[in-house]
């Protein structure tokens, strides 16, 4: 029997789709859309583990298995992304409330409140994203297997 090939490259590669598409402002809108950003990196996952295969029968489980790390991979990168993304936020926000004198009060509070909780923000963030991830990347990778796999 032959061995397979290494399910990590492909799935930090279907994962770093996942956590682009859900970390970038605009490109994140995909998600909107039963999660098809996060699906479709469950799915790559698959189509480049596939490239590798070679004439080995690809099996649901792999499938399953790869969407699932794909997610992990996914959330981690799209957690980082999002970090980053939002100190220049931070930044902005910063510098709106230095020039401008008519921002409401209450905008002024909301917006020190959410800089002070960055970090349970963050944390919280990680954390749903990882479940959700985890759990469309499966089924992107369940998909990817019932298009890509060879038909008997």
């Amino acid at each position: 029997m032959e061995s397979k090939p290494d399910k990590l490259v492909p799935a930090v590669i279907g994962g770093a789709i996942m956590g682009v598409i859900s970390a970038v402002p605009g490109l994140n809108m995909i998600n909107c859309l039963c999660c098809a950003g996060v699906i479709l990196g469950g799915f790559f996952a698959v189509y480049f583990y596939k490239k590798n295969l070679g004439d080995q029968e690809l099996i649901y489980s792999d499938g399953a298995l790869l969407g699932a790390l794909a997610g992990v991979f996914g959330a981690l990168i799209g957690a980082l992304l999002s970090a980053i993304i939002g100190v220049n936020f931070d930044q902005m926000f910063q510098q709106m409330m230095q020039y401008s004198d008519e921002i409401p009060p209450e905008a002024i509070e909301m917006i020190e409140n959410l800089q002070n909780n960055r970090g349970a923000l963050f944390i919280m963030s990680a954390a749903m994203g990882l479940v959700i991830d985890v759990i469309f990347g499966v089924l992107g990778g369940i998909l990817g297997v019932a298009i890509l796999g060879k038909k008997k």
